[in-house]
C-alpha cells in the first residue's frame, strides 16, 4: 500500500514535529511525524451520528455527551447532527440503561438524517480529597552557637558567631485529590436497530499537594472534565480514525548526507530527508544504518513498500533486532493504511 493522504500537524504536537528533538549525550537523534490510525472497530457504513445525553448524576451525563460531540466534530470523520434538532425527541426516551433504541425513536432519527445514535450511562464517578501527614526534614535553631570564619563584602575574612541549625523531622499535612469515571458507550445503527459498538471505559486521576498549597490542585470541576475527555477519547479511537505522533530514532554514520537528512526530518521536511538519506544509502551500500534510516523516512512518507524493501536490505547486512522490529512496524503501518482506506470508502 502506497502513500495514503496525511493530515497536517495541528496543535502542540505539530510544533514539536517541526523542531529538532535530540536526546542529550550520545543518544540517537530523533524526529517526529504524524500519522492516522484506522478505527479499531468496524461499525459499518455510518455517515452521520447523533449523540444523546448520557444517563448520569450531577450533570455528568451531559458532560460526557458534550466531550463526545467535541471529539466527533474535531475529527471530521462523521457528520454530527446538531443537538437542538433531536433534544426534545430524545428527552422523551429512556434507553441509556436499556441498551437499545426503540423503533419509534429510530424512525424519527432516520427522518432527521441520522445513521447512528451514540448513547450510554456514566456508571461511576467520584472526585474526593484525602488528607494525611508526611514527615519532612527541616532546619531548626538549636540554641547553641559556634564561631566560623566568613568573607565579608570587603573581601576580608572575619570570625563571626552563628547559631547551629539542626535537622529534624516535622509533620506536614498533604492533600491527595483523586477522581474516577467509568462510562458505558453504545453506538446503534438506526437503520438496522443493531448495537454495533459497546464499550466500557474507565479513567483515573490523582494529584497531590501540601495542605497549605491546596489552591494549586486542579479544581474538582476540571478533574471531571479531564476524566470525561479521557474516556470519550478512548471510545472515539474505537469508532473513528485517530491521529497519533510517532517518534523515530535514526542511526548516525560517517556519511555527511546522513546528518543532512536527519536535520531535514527533524524540521518536518520528510521529502527532503528522503533525498539526502537516499544519497547516503547509494554512497554507502554496505552500511546497514544508511538503509535503515532511509526506510524509516519512507515509512514516515507513507511509502510502505519502499520502506519494507529498504529495511530488508539493512537486515541483510546486519540482522539486528532493531531492524527486524522496524520491518514489523512498517508492515503494521501498511495494514493500517489499507484498513483506513477501506473505512474511508464506506463513508
Amino acid at each position: 500500500m502506497q502513500n495514503p493522504s496525511r493530515p497536517p500537524f495541528r496543535g502542540a504536537l505539530g510544533v514539536l514535529g517541526a523542531l529538532a528533538v535530540v536526546a542529550a549525550g550520545c543518544a540517537a537523534p530523533h524526529a517526529q511525524y504524524q500519522t492516522r490510525l484506522p478505527a479499531q472497530l468496524d461499525v459499518g457504513p455510518i455517515e452521520s451520528v447523533a449523540v444523546a445525553n448520557f444517563d448520569g448524576l450531577q450533570q455528568t451525563g451531559t458532560l460526557v455527551a458534550d466531550k463526545l460531540t467535541e471529539g466527533l466534530v474535531a475529527a471530521e470523520h462523521y457528520q454530527v447532527l446538531e443537538r437542538r434538532k433531536f433534544d426534545l425527541l430524545l428527552a422523551e426516551r429512556e434507553f441509556a440503561r436499556a441498551g437499545h433504541v426503540d423503533e419509534a425513536t429510530a424512525t424519527s432519527l432516520r427522518m432527521l438524517g441520522a445513521d447512528a445514535l451514540i448513547f450510554g450511562v456514566v456508571d461511576v464517578f467520584s472526585v474526593d480529597d484525602q488528607t494525611g501527614v508526611t514527615k519532612v526534614e527541616t532546619k531548626v535553631a538549636s540554641g547553641e552557637y559556634e564561631v566560623v570564619k566568613e568573607k565579608g563584602e570587603d573581601g576580608k575574612i572575619r570570625e563571626v558567631k552563628k547559631e547551629i541549625m539542626t535537622t529534624v523531622l516535622v509533620d506536614r499535612g498533604h492533600v491527595i485529590r483523586s477522581g474516577t469515571m467509568g462510562v458505558t458507550f453504545r453506538l446503534a445503527n438506526v437503520h438496522t436497530g443493531r448495537i454495533v459498538a459497546i464499550r466500557s471505559e474507565t479513567s483515573h486521576f490523582s494529584e497531590r499537594a501540601w495542605a497549605d498549597e491546596r489552591s494549586k490542585l486542579t479544581t474538582k470541576d476540571a478533574v471531571l472534565g479531564e476524566l470525561a475527555f479521557r474516556v470519550t477519547q478512548r471510545f472515539l479511537q474505537q469508532i473513528q480514525p485517530s491521529d497519533v505522533v510517532r517518534t523515530v530514532a535514526f542511526e548516525k554514520n560517517d556519511d555527511p548526507n546522513t546528518d543532512v537528512g536527519i536535520k531535514y526530518a527533524q524540521a518536518g521536511l520528510w521529502d527532503k530527508a528522503a533525498g539526502a538519506l537516499r544519497s547516503a544509502a547509494v554512497a554507502s551500500p554496505a552500511v546497514a544504518s544508511a538503509h535503515y534510516n532511509l526506510g524509516l523516512t519512507y515509512e514516515a512518507l507513507g511509502r510502505y513498500d519502499e520502506a519494507a524493501a529498504t529495511i530488508e536490505r539493512a537486515i541483510g547486512i546486519a540482522p539486528e533486532d532493531k531492524y527486524i522490529r522496524a520491518l514489523a512496524q512498517v508492515r503494521r503501518s501498511a495494514d493500517d493504511a489499507q484498513s483506513l482506506e477501506a473505512q474511508s470508502r464506506r463513508y
